[in-house]
């Protein structure tokens, strides 16, 4: 589990869990009618991955250098191809400041990034 975001408690003002388990308490009831409930990253990042840091040993940090890339939407669409810089980051400007998914097209690895 890389990590989890789970609501649980009164509806109408929930608690937040985000600890590394399996356990996911249940919210008490339904929201109220019209409750938005909106989520948005608390930090930015770049392709490339720490391999101090990498939760996955075996990926290595090459593999997002020029490497040709699909740009997804967090909806699953598909946005646009490009190649990722030779630093391993997307292409300034090629898609509006937000969270994409980005899949290496040659080893089929996805990524969740924050487009800048």
């Amino acid at each position: 589990m890389y990590q989890k975001i789970w609501l649980y408690g009164n509806p109408d003002a929930p608690s937040i869990d985000s600890t590394r388990t399996v356990a996911f308490p249940p919210l008490t009831g339904m929201p109220s009618a019209g409750a938005v409930f909106s989520f948005r990253p608390t930090f930015a990042t770049n392709v490339l991955e720490d391999p101090t840091t990498n939760p996955d040993p075996t990926v290595n940090p090459d593999t997002w250098r020029n490497a040709n890339v699909e740009v997804i939407d967090l909806l699953g669409r598909k946005i646009l191809s490009t190649i990722t810089t030779a630093d391993g980051h997307l292409p300034p400007g090629v898609v509006s400041p937000s969270p994409v998914i980005i899949r290496n097209v040659s080893t089929n690895r996805t990524r969740l990034v924050m487009a800048q």
